[in-house]
């Protein structure tokens, strides 16, 4: 007979490394998450959000100035994203305006040159502790690129589902339909 132990199998204890070096690499040549696409969750206890942000939305990150943000760049200026981030995305009440906690970003690289960050993946929750029914979304961190000024968001709620899209002239959507709680 085998003695009880405390210690949790090994996998549960790798298998989320696993998961985090396989999501956060920044050598992987999938994307995470079309372009300017993203997803809030709405449950009983928050709100959680993944959006894919043009890189070039983080203006001051271009510290040479060529207009492409490298590794590097990125990798100096993890401070000045997060500040973007909490600056410019926001769910919000009548009265409240909530920033996304626990926030985690990863560099989405170019096909073309391994050196180039495209899109920052932005992931993070929003506490809902209230009834808030005339709740809104946010977010103002548009790119600079033709094709970078609008973000597709799905919004779920258990079995309720709608898609939004916000650009410059309308960063904002009020949530309707959700009930968030």
């Amino acid at each position: 007979m085998r003695p009880v132990t405390s210690r949790p199998r090994v996998w549960v204890l790798i298998m989320p490394l696993i998961f985090c070096l396989a999501f956060f690499s920044s050598g992987a040549n999938g994307h995470l998450i079309n372009p300017q696409h993203g997803s809030l969750n709405v449950t009983e206890g928050g709100a959680y959000l993944v959006i894919s942000i043009p890189a070039s939305a983080f203006r001051d990150i271009d510290r040479n100035l060529d207009e492409a943000i490298s590794i590097a760049e990125f990798n100096q200026s993890r401070g000045a994203i997060l500040r973007a981030v909490n600056r410019a995305v926001h769910l919000s009440t009548e009265t409240t305006s909530l920033v996304l906690e626990g926030v985690m970003f990863s560099p989405e690289i170019s096909h073309e040159d391994q050196n180039n960050v495209t899109h920052v993946v932005v992931m993070g929750r929003f506490s809902l502790t209230e009834t808030a029914p005339a709740t809104r979304l946010q977010i103002n961190l548009f790119g600079l690129g033709a094709n970078e000024n609008f973000f597709k968001i799905l919004i779920t709620r258990g079995s309720i589902e709608t898609s939004i899209k916000l650009t410059p002239e309308e960063p904002s959507v009020a949530l309707t339909g959700l009930e968030l709680r």
